[in-house]
Order: C-alpha cells, then sequence, then structure tokens
C-alpha cells in the first residue's frame, strides 16, 4: 500500500504543487528500494510500473476540480469570501 500511496502522492497535482512525471517519481521510488521500500515490493512495482501510469490518467484531476479543491480548502482555514460560497457547496 506504501507504495501506491507515495507514487500516487509524488505524481499528482494538488492545489500545493505541481505533479513529478511518471520517471521521474519512478526513479525516486526506486533509489528508496530497501530503505523506504521493501526492494521486493519496488521489484513488482517496476514490472507493472505501465499499469500504475495508466491508472494515474484515468483518475487525475482536471483543472476544474483542482481549482473546486482549492477553494474548498481556503474556506475550510476561514479565508473565503462570501461570494466563494456556492461553488464549494457544489463539491459537497
Amino acid at each position: 500500500m506504501a507504495v501506491a500511496d507515495v507514487y500516487d502522492a509524488l505524481i499528482c497535482r494538488r492545489v500545493y504543487k505541481q505533479p513529478i512525471p511518471h520517471p521521474e517519481a519512478v526513479e525516486i521510488m526506486t533509489k528508496g528500494s530497501g530503505i523506504h521500500f521493501d526492494a521486493d515490493m519496488i521489484a513488482a512495482f517496476i514490472e507493472i510500473q505501465d499499469q500504475f501510469l495508466e491508472i494515474s490518467k484515468k483518475f487525475s484531476d482536471d483543472d476544474e476540480s483542482i481549482e473546486k479543491k482549492a477553494l474548498y480548502i481556503k474556506q475550510a482555514l476561514g479565508n473565503s469570501r462570501p461570494h466563494e460560497t456556492e461553488p464549494v457547496k457544489q463539491i459537497l
């Protein structure tokens, strides 16, 4: 589970960071083999990395959903303005 979670965290765009390209994410994870990750798990990940890439493309966030999430976070932190309330309701 940790391998999938870290891969997702690396390659997905978030409201607070840009995504890391798949090849760079694979390199980062490979460097963590035997240190942060079980070496056998990384070996298995390397074998099926193309499947990870395809799944990530299928479920990636588009610009609109990222903007909605950013607005939701801003409101949750108490930094929203009254006119920003309506789009947040659509998320929930």
